[in-house]
């Protein structure tokens, strides 16, 4: 990760970059240890997923299972990752973690929670016009996982 990428609290805005994306999944190969599978969150964890599972030589899980490894893009509120705590044995790892140090999930980066995160597989248009109706509305996030 690039120094701009890590010290994302500074900004309002984190743009994330294909290169950054393979030092993210570099590191979970390194770190997340043994697995039965690779599940995805749809829709961020999947590109995520996919990408893992070949790296690691494991399959691409349909559905999460005891022992796999989770991934996700972000965790922000921690809603969407909270069923999966309950699995057995499993690995949760997100890319970035916006929650302010709350959430129990590994993650490569941690980010101001009032960041917008921009994805390289996100649109940039599209991504700019959902940041501002984001910020219009005044939406934060507001449970922790």
């Amino acid at each position: 990760m690039s120094e701009e990428e890590l010290s994302a609290t500074d900004f309002r805005e984190c743009r994330l970059t294909w290169a950054s994306f393979e030092s993210c999944i570099k590191h979970i190969v390194a770190k997340a240890g043994p697995a039965v599978g690779v599940y995805g969150l749809p829709r961020g964890g999947i590109i995520m997923a996919v990408v893992l599972s070949h790296r690691m030589g494991l399959p691409l899980l349909a559905a999460p299972y005891a022992g796999a490894l989770i991934v996700d893009d972000v965790i922000e509120t921690g809603w969407t990752l909270s069923p999966m705590v309950g699995i057995e044995n499993v690995k949760i790892w997100t890319w970035v973690d916006k929650t302010g140090g709350t959430s129990r999930v590994n993650s490569v980066i941690k980010s101001d929670p009032a960041a917008w995160v921009v994805f390289p597989w996100d649109d940039a248009a599209m991504a700019e016009d959902e940041a501002a109706r984001y910020w219009k509305a005044g939406l934060r996030p507001s449970r922790r996982y």
